[in-house]
């Protein structure tokens, strides 16, 4: 829903990035909701399954009409996003 905060994408991702990014949104107080789609993906899904795989995620922001010229966006659900990836980009990972 436009306006309800970032969308934690899950498709052909891995549950360990999701939960990353989750717990970087609640521990900066960064609105989110969780995927529900059907179809559709991105790049990140077939990084993460090829080779050995690369610990891949998506984030996405909610929108009305997304391939059109008019397509609709709540600007805090953006800005949601920059604060997620500055966070985000913050986090180390062990392997």
């Amino acid at each position: 829903e436009i306006g309800s905060g970032l969308v934690g994408s899950e498709m052909c991702i891995r549950d360990s990035v999701v939960a990353a990014m989750e717990k970087t949104c609640e521990d900066n107080h960064i609105k989110y909701q969780r995927e529900v789609i059907d179809k559709g993906g991105t790049d990140a899904s077939s990084m993460n399954l090829s080779g050995y795989g690369v610990k891949a995620g998506g984030i996405v922001v909610t929108t009305r009409y997304p391939h059109s010229q008019s397509a609709v966006a709540s600007k805090a659900d953006i800005e949601a996003g920059v604060d997620l990836m500055t966070a985000f980009s913050k986090t180390e990972f062990t392997f």
